[in-house]
This record gives structure tokens, sequence and C-alpha cells, in this order.
């Protein structure tokens, strides 16, 4: 790990709890590259939570503006979210909230934890309704495809919403399994209050062991960011989890030695303590390949293509059918960089074109479909590592 990477973790750390780090001794370029990371991170006002006092005064003005803008938005964002879901509530319609606003909840500065959309869950013979109720209230987005998908975008103004009527795509054996326990789930919810607002949500142990399960799915694909790991943290610091009970689902869906891994980072860097009952799994190499993806493994379009070849691990198809799927990659995949391609079947091979030309003018530049290719290879033996997709 190189030096702005430890020095990242330190101040991330330390910003969570509000405390402050001593002068790291950085060079301008390296403050710029510190915040440049804490920013792939979605973690920048956290950042600067804790070096805000010895960063350079022209870099603090300057970095003080972007983490007041985040937040800012981030309050509007959620203020929105709120609004609709108490008109949906008007409406009889109560939809299950998790991650996004739910994880902020457990933050000390829940706005300093942004988020890029709000997901919420509902169930498949009463989500015609609540898509109907949506675009009343102002979203677009195109009509849900239930054969073949397993949410639908909304977009109005900043705010985002995922909805979905399965919790993981279904394409996939090792979602599937995830998704059959979404019943047992729905049996357990509970009701949390935010900002004069009671939503529905899963039960903490619940919401833990999809948070879990939900970072072995983005590191299945681009990567796991070192903010799913703070979610992981904040949950367990918050709430009395049933470490039993998670290790039981866990293990039972193949993520046993993942977990261990992810709690060991939570440990390391964080301060969490190892729950009763579990080894940890040496999480160096987990630690590296979060600082180098960024928040979803997102940090470069190689390494997010190279998600074509990582997640086709769990579906069985060959090698040639993952090279394809490298230069032609999935709705799922395009979104990252081209949220445009969901607001129309008609949009994706669009999408593929303009990201084709782009490709063509990086080539030169060492960004290619062969580059992903080797990423995705790089991060194949990772999953085996992890036992990730092992029967």
């Amino acid at each position: 790990m190189d030096k702005i990477g430890r020095i990242f973790l330190q101040a991330a750390a330390l910003g969570l709890d509000r405390n402050r780090i001593e002068d790291p001794g950085l060079s301008q370029d390296e403050w710029r590259e510190l915040m440049q990371l804490s920013a792939d991170q979605a973690m920048l006002p956290i950042v600067f939570e804790a070096v805000y006092s010895v960063i350079p005064e022209e870099l603090e003005k300057e970095y003080r503006a972007v983490a007041l803008a985040w937040i800012c938005k981030q309050v509007r964002k959620t203020e929105s979210f709120l609004e609709s879901y108490r008109k949906l509530l008007e409406k009889g319609i109560e939809p299950l909230v998790f991650k996004g606003i739910v994880c902020r909840d457990t933050y000390d500065l829940p706005d300093w934890r942004v988020s890029s959309d709000e997901d919420v869950y509902i169930e498949r013979d009463a989500y015609m309704r609540f898509h109907e109720s949506m675009k009343q209230l102002g979203f677009k987005s195109t009509d849900p495809n239930f054969r073949s998908e397993h949410e639908t975008i909304y977009y109005r103004k900043e705010l985002r919403v995922e909805g979905h009527w399965e919790l993981f795509p279904q394409e996939n054996r090792l979602w599937e399994k995830m998704n059959a326990l979404t019943s047992e789930m729905l049996k357990r919810t509970v009701h949390l209050e935010i900002e004069d607002t009671r939503i529905l949500v899963l039960e903490p142990t619940d919401h833990m062991i999809y948070l879990l399960f939900h970072a072995m799915k983005h590191f299945t694909l681009a990567g796991v960011g070192i903010r799913q790991i703070c979610d992981i943290v904040q949950l367990d610091k918050r709430y009395d989890i049933d470490w039993t009970r998670v290790a039981s689902v866990m293990d039972s869906l193949g993520g046993g030695r993942f977990t261990a891994a992810v709690l060991d980072a939570c440990c390391n860097l964080f301060g969490m303590a190892m729950p009763e009952g579990w080894e940890p799994e040496d999480s160096t190499d987990l630690i590296e390949d979060a600082l180098e993806g960024g928040v979803f493994g997102h940090s470069t379009e190689d390494r997010i293509h190279s998600a074509s070849i990582t997640a086709a691990d769990g579906t069985g198809h060959n090698t040639a059918y993952s090279l394809f799927k490298t230069v032609f990659p999935s709705r799922e995949v395009m979104e990252i960089n081209y949220p445009w391609v969901v607001r129309s079947k008609l949009l994706l091979p669009v999408g593929w074109g303009v990201r084709l030309f782009r490709y063509a003018g990086k080539i030169g530049k060492g960004s290619s479909p062969l580059r992903s290719i080797e990423i995705g290879k790089r991060r194949l033996k990772l999953l085996k590592k992890y036992d990730v997709f092992q029967e």
C-alpha cells in the first residue's frame, strides 16, 4: 500500500468519529492526490472532516467548497426522497427501503455519507401500482421488464431511485440464492424514523446480511469500495447484530470466507471488534483492490468493463462469451458510465457504439478491451482466493 493510500485510510477512520489527523507532511501535489482518492471512494466530506485543520490554506478553501457542495446536494436528495416516500404512503404504498438512506442514518453526520441513489423494494404483484405512482410524482423511467430485469431506474432532477422487484439480478446462480431469502426477510421488517418520516426497512441483522452480500456482488463485478466497508462498520456500531445468523446465511451462500476478509478489514482499518465465533481472513488483497478500484471499482473504464469477465464466472458461460461481453457489456455495466442507456431499450446499442468510439480514442493511451481482459483475469484470482463462486 502506498503512502497516500495509508493516509487516506487513516483520515477516513478519524473522519468517521469526527477526529483530526496529525499533519502528514504532504506536498501540494500529494494533498491533491489524497483528495482525489477520497473523491474516487465517495468519501471526500468524511476525509475533509479529518484533514481540514492541516491541509494547506489554499487547498482547504478549495476542498471545503467541494465538500460543502457534495453535502448540500445530498441534503436536497434526501429531502426529495423522503417527500416522495411520504406521498407514496398517502397512496397506500409502503416500499421497503435499503442501503442509501438507511446506511446514512448510522453515521454521526448522515449527509457526509453521500449516495448516488436510493433503493426500494416492492413485491412484483404490487409493482405496477408503484410504477404508475412514481410517474405521477414526476419521475421518468422505462417500463419494468419483469422477464429479464430485477429493477427499474427512476429519475427526477438530482434524485435517482432504483425500484426493485428482486433484490439481485436473476441471471446468476449466486444472486438467485440471495433472492430466495427475500420472503423470509420480509417477515422480519421493522420501521425506522428518519427526519419525521417513518420508513419500512430490513431488520438490522438482515440488512447486515444484505450489505455483505451486496459487497460480494460488487466484488465479483468491478470491485468493492472502502465506503461499503465503512457502512458495515457503522451498522455494527449502531445495532446489536446476530453474527451467528450472519455466519449461517453467508456460509450457505458461499460467502463465508469473503465475509471473514471484509470483517478483517473492518477491524484493521476502523477498529471494529471481530464478532464472536469468526476467524479473520487476511484482507490485504481485498483492501488493495478496493483502494485501486474506487467506490464500486469504477476508477477506470477498463476496470468497469472487466466486470464482464468476473461476473460471468457465476453464470457458467465460457471464455468466448466473457470476451464478447467485455466488448458489448450488459445494461447494468453500461449504466455506470452511460446512465442514459436505461431510458430506452433502443439506447443500449447506441451506448455500445459511443463506448467503442471512446475506446478507439484511448487505445494509444493504454486503454482497450485487452486491458479490461487483463484486469478481469487478475481479479478472477481474487475471487478464487476468497472462495467466491466456488462450489
